[in-house]
């Protein structure tokens, strides 16, 4: 099983949180909390006959 890491970075109130939401939980929400620090969240997914584990990190978009 091969690792990836994902660095979601951009500006405050731009999509970030809404998009890792919506690839890893398949749910959209219109209305989600401002990200304080970092989040954080693990997805397994299958690329051809390898699995690939990504760890995928939100910032709160404040990165200076």
């Amino acid at each position: 099983m091969y690792l990836m890491r994902i660095l979601i970075v951009g500006d405050t109130d731009v999509g970030k949180t809404s998009l890792l939401v919506r690839f890893n939980d398949r749910k959209f929400t219109e209305n989600n909390k401002t990200t304080i620090g970092v989040d954080y969240k693990a997805r397994v997914i299958k690329i051809g006959e390898e699995r690939v584990k990504l760890h995928i990190w939100d910032t709160a978009g404040q990165e200076r």
